[in-house]
């Protein structure tokens, strides 16, 4: 279910919500995922707020944040 929302946070997954490996590696399976120590108690809280929380990844994150945020924008907003 999607909720209508004013406010989004993006959350990068690896070194924010699981351990990063580090050295330019990243989680990609299963049984190397750890969540950092109160990641899920911290989603949990914005999860009950109005706040929409979307969990990115990868290279193409920040061009998802851009569509995201051009297509949302209101209209009458500048810059």
């Amino acid at each position: 279910m999607i909720l209508q929302s004013s406010k989004v946070i993006f959350l990068d997954r690896d070194g924010v919500i699981n351990e990063f490996p580090g050295n330019g590696r990243y989680v990609t399976k299963v049984k190397d995922f750890h969540f950092i120590p109160r990641a899920l108690e911290g989603i949990k809280m914005l999860n009950e707020t109005d706040i929409l929380t979307i969990a990115i990844q990868g290279p193409k994150s920040e061009q998802l944040i851009s569509k995201i945020f051009q297509h949302t924008r209101p209209k009458n907003t500048t810059g």
